[in-house]
């Protein structure tokens, strides 16, 4: 099997491309592949980057700025700073980079200029879309390049799902041998409605996994729900001890005690929660609708953060994989409409391609060429 320099690219701001970037490098990595990571925010002028932990802080405390800021991230490109896209040039040429896995929008630009500065008849992108239709960072990018292949692991165009990611080994675990425990959360910032709910649940009897993002957000800790935080001090554009990026640390909080935060190098440490909980709730987010198909887990969905998102929800929910939270609460709060997702899932799985198996059938050249094109 060639050992090929294999180029990711995603973005920091959103776990949603993020996740998915990181599983991926640890699949190639697993069958003998030499991929690289690179998040665009470390292209950044410094005081732009320094700006998204304050800009994360304020989309987490109030959803409507969130939304508002939004429609604010086609200006990303005046952050970036040439001479760090220059060094970044180089190291590709150093290493001879062929192949791009780009899981951002924010990247076509860079990418754009360099094949153009750099002519050849090898390269291959491939863009990996992690929602049902196009999000913020695709609207404005242009496909022309003939070196492009798109691979949509859900499609609202299609309206099914095609491929997945198994973020870990371990089999699914079967619904009435799991925890009657649901996990809340907003993504990977903590945005959306999620703090809302969470005494309407209550007083249902429900019993909550709550993640947190700051110190300030846990309230008094009951004998009823789990409390978990991520690490607030982390930032994804930051390399771990070993030069690598990592998933977000993550901890139990108890007795309000300092929190020993958990570091996996494997996948994200919340997924081993989400894996023996009979829901998520939590808006649609590209990374939430990850952890679902690959622990068979259903969602019932929070507000959406964009149009995009909204999107996600509407094909699950019409593939029967999930529910709207206030169709939820209609019903009030049923096990049984939950159990009949995740068995939805469970069967839908068999059709679907894993990852490995998606790059190792469709991607992996030899003597340079494709096995399967389209």
């Amino acid at each position: 099997m060639k050992n090929q320099n294999i180029a990711i690219l995603c973005s920091g701001v959103t776990l949603g491309v993020y996740n998915p970037a990181l599983i991926t490098r640890n699949k190639l990595w697993a069958i003998g592949q030499n991929p690289m990571v690179f998040v665009c925010e470390n292209l950044f002028y410094d005081d732009k980057k320094n700006k998204i932990s304050e800009m994360r802080k304020m989309f987490h405390r109030n959803f409507k700025f969130a939304l508002m800021g939004q429609k604010m991230s086609g200006t990303v490109q005046a952050n970036y700073n040439p001479d760090l896209i220059e060094e970044l040039y180089s190291k590709w040429q150093k290493e001879d980079v062929k192949d791009f896995i780009v899981f951002s929008g924010f990247w076509m630009s860079i990418l754009d200029e360099y094949l153009r500065k750099h002519p050849g008849d090898e390269y291959n992108v491939h863009i990996f879309h992690m929602d049902a239709v196009e999000s913020e960072s695709w609207k404005s990018v242009s496909y022309d390049s003939k070196y492009i292949h798109h691979t949509w692991f859900f499609s609202l165009k299609e309206k099914d799902v095609s491929n997945y990611f198994a973020i870990s080994d371990n089999k699914i675990v079967p619904f009435e041998e799991r925890d009657e425990r649901f996990i809340i959360h907003g993504g990977g910032w903590g945005i959306g409605t999620y703090k809302q709910k969470v005494q309407k649940l209550e007083s249902f009897g429900l019993k909550l996994d709550i993640i947190n993002y700051e110190h300030q957000d846990i309230d008094k800790l009951n004998n009823v729900h789990r409390y978990f935080l991520i690490d607030p001090n982390w930032n994804a554009w930051e390399h771990d001890e070993t030069g690598n990026y990592q998933f977000p640390p993550f901890g139990q909080i108890i007795n309000n005690n300092e929190i020993e935060y958990l570091k996996n190098n494997d996948y994200p440490e919340v997924y081993n929660i989400i894996r023996k909980n009979v829901g998520i709730i939590s808006k649609p987010g590209g990374a939430t609708i990850l952890d679902s198909l690959s622990s068979a887990t259903p969602i019932i969905f929070l507000d959406p953060f964009g149009d995009y998102e909204r999107k996600n929800a509407e094909l699950m929910i019409d593939l029967g994989f999930g529910i709207w939270y206030e169709d939820w609460e209609k019903s009030s709060f049923s096990i049984e409409s939950l159990e009949h997702c995740h068995n939805n899932l469970v069967k839908s799985r068999a059709h679907w391609t894993e990852f490995t198996d998606l790059y190792m059938k469709y991607y992996l050249k030899n003597t340079n060429q494709y096995a399967y094109e389209y």
